[in-house]
């Protein structure tokens, strides 16, 4: 008998974010019309690079003998109008899941005067571009041939996958160039259930109204749809970028929405409850970790660290498992499993952990999440597709604690910061809560940079340099410590000093990633800079702001449209002390406010000098972010870009220093 979804069994399907794909067109391409052909500039924006012309989104449903198969299509046409066009559409990516059935890959370029260019198939190659959190993301590469400007490039693709609905499936309708039509057509699953369907809501865009063709099928047209406009710091795209979701509900199931995230918590419960349950085998281990009682967070951090350091993580590029234990990962395993095992990818380190944490007494859940890098969510709109990350809960001395025992880059304390200032949903079986997990203080990640400069009378310096990191930006680089090459990892030193000092040169790169990711990473190298200091005859004008100099402005534009998103609060404190060239001394030191912004930070630089006056101290502080604010309506954009300036202008402060005595010409 063909099993009929109901509305119960839609929390058992997975959460799906997708490029939509293009499949069923037929073997050949449509004419290009000669209008098309002669386009000297964009329909929808006349500077555009490039524009799509069309561009066609097929999403279908259907019977497969019992199961059910879903297929998204997508077929593009693109002109292009001068060499940054041309750039960004010579190789073209399509990312998919792993799992996911990729077909009828196709593209060609059409040349002004109608020659077309079609792709081989050699041209088309696989490649991973990510892997995290046991996703796997994959790319179906296309290098297309001779595009030039005043060329068309037309490509086209499908992604199936069986047993499973178009259900929460996110599409993106809102490019980097602008749309001239985008023609969307839906067929949903059909179902004699008149209650039972599918629906779609639309995103930072007013959605036109449907119709039906004489395939049953759902038309939309969307017309002239603008170019997404990037602003530094800008809220994550799907806050910002026209989307829409596509998801199965019964009617009026979704409101009023308290008792749709109740109903939603209680059946999350049900599904992810036997996780957090704990064999004989997790108690006697737990028992052992544990050994004298512990007060609640006490217990947490231990078994934290536990995790972490036992169980080897396959989704970390370090694990060193052998192709056995990876295949042996491919198949679901209790937490006791893992446990024994000693291998887990990030969701089985989290179910080996609420396990634990059972075992020890304490009330531990699997929380579902929003990614703060990806989306704004509100528990105010049923939107539980936008609840893509998990973390675990524990409910320590009648506070909910959130965690993540696969983040072993951060301190126990620390959530990664996609996971800050978010709502979590805690299923429970008769009250499922949201939780606002913290957002980590300016402190908690701090940069501490010392330079110990020599200033020669030709204006160069040269010293040794220290950067030690916690927190936050300690977590990003032990990852790419991790996930890089020797090479790789001392290129990015490099090119970081000579972002700001294109003459630098740097050498003795040395990396310590510490043994505890509580402590700091640390940096440390050689630096020499020809000509930083300006020379005249008789000075030398110098920027102590070592780290500061050639840094531009954080924002330049004189209006703003979009809320101000900061990643996450921080702090930084620079000591550079530069010991001044025999013969000269520094000729006056200015005076130094501290700049406040009341409730969210401080800025303050000052300069000293040693008792002989043969050393120059320049002290620099910053601190952002204090009670979790760092978000920041468009309105208040005019006075935090005066902010940044200000702390910009102490920043670029230059000294004279002058000849004891006149030096000869």
């Amino acid at each position: 008998m063909r099993a009929i979804p109901i509305p119960a069994l839609l929390a058992l399907v997975p959460l799906t974010l997708c490029v939509p794909g293009s499949a069923a067109f037929a073997d050949s391409w449509a004419p290009v019309s000669p209008a098309d052909l002669a386009l000297k500039q964009g329909r929808v924006e006349a500077d555009a690079d490039a524009e799509v012309l069309e561009w066609e989104i097929q999403v279908t449903d259907e019977w497969s003998g019992d199961d059910v198969k879903s297929t998204q299509t997508q077929r593009q046409r693109i002109k292009i109008f001068n060499e940054r066009g041309r750039d960004a559409y010579t190789r073209i990516d399509i990312p998919y899941l792993k799992g996911s059935q990729v077909g009828d890959v196709a593209a060609r370029t059409i040349r002004p005067d109608g020659t077309v260019l079609a792709v081989k198939k050699d041209a088309i190659l696989d490649r991973t571009v990510l892997k995290a959190g046991g996703v796997k993301v994959q790319n179906k590469s296309i290098a297309m041939p001779g595009v030039e400007p005043g060329c068309i490039v037309e490509y086209r693709w499908s992604i199936s996958h069986y047993d499973r609905l178009s259900h929460n499936v996110l599409i993106p309708l809102q490019l980097d160039i602008p749309v001239e039509t985008i023609r969307l057509l839906v067929h949903p699953l059909p179902v004699p259930l008149p209650a039972f369907q599918m629906r779609m809501r639309a995103f930072n865009f007013a959605m036109p109204p449907l119709t039906e063709d004489d395939r049953n099928t759902n038309v939309m047209t969307i017309t002239s749809m603008p170019s997404f406009q990037k602003e530094p710091y800008a809220p994550p795209d799907l806050g910002k970028r026209a989307w829409l979701v596509i998801y199965y509900t019964t009617v009026d199931e979704e409101y009023p929405v308290s008792n749709y995230w109740r109903k939603f918590g209680r059946s999350l419960y049900e599904i992810t409850g036997p996780l957090s349950r704990a064999s004989g085998d997790v108690k006697k281990v737990t028992k052992s970790v544990l050994k004298d009682a512990q007060d609640p967070n006490a217990a947490i951090d231990t078994l934290l660290d536990y995790c972490r350091k036992t169980i080897r993580n396959s989704d970390r590029s370090d694990s060193g498992l052998t192709v056995d234990q990876r295949a042996w990962l491919q198949k679901e395993h209790s937490a006791s499993e893992h446990l024994k095992a000693g291998l887990a990818d990030s969701y089985g380190v989290l179910k080996v952990f609420l396990a634990m944490a059972t075992a020890a007494g304490l009330d531990a859940r699997l929380a579902y999440a929003p990614d703060r890098s990806q989306c704004l969510f509100t528990s105010s709109s049923p939107t539980p597709y936008l609840l893509t990350r998990q973390c675990a809960v524990v409910n320590a001395l009648g506070r909910w604690r959130a965690v993540d025992p696969s983040a072993a880059d951060l301190p126990p304390d620390m959530l990664p910061w996609e996971l800050q200032g978010v709502d979590m949903l805690i299923p429970d079986p008769t009250e499922p809560q949201f939780l606002r997990s913290p957002v980590g203080t300016p402190e908690q990640s701090l940069e501490r940079r010392t330079a110990s400069l020599k200033l020669s009378p030709d204006g160069t310096v040269e010293g040794e340099i220290t950067d030690e990191m916690t927190g936050q930006s300690a977590a990003t680089w032990r990852a790419h410590l991790r996930d890089h090459s020797a090479v790789d990892k001392e290129k990015k030193v490099i090119d970081s000093a000579k972002a700001n000092l294109s003459a630098a040169e740097v050498t003795d790169i040395r990396f310590d990633p510490g043994s505890d990711p509580s402590g700091p990473f640390r940096i440390t190298y050689h630096v020499r800079v020809p000509a930083y200091a300006q020379r005249t005859s008789q000075r030398l004008f110098l920027q102590p702001a070592f780290f500061q100099r050639g840094e531009t402005q954080t924002f330049t534009a004189a209006k703003r449209e979009s809320p101000i998103f900061f990643d996450y609060a921080w702090s930084e404190t620079d000591m550079v002390t530069i010991e001044l060239p025999p013969g000269f001394h520094l000729e006056s030191t200015p005076p130094s406010t501290p700049i406040l912004l009341p409730g969210v930070g401080r800025h303050s630089a000052q300069i000293r000098h040693t008792e002989d006056g043969r050393q120059i101290q320049f002290l620099h502080s910053i601190l952002f972010g204090e009670n979790g604010t760092i978000a920041f309506p468009a309105e208040e954009y005019p006075k935090l870009k005066k902010a940044f300036e200000d702390f910009r202008t102490q920043d670029q402060t230059v000294l004279s220093i002058a000849a004891d005595e006149t030096l000869p010409r």
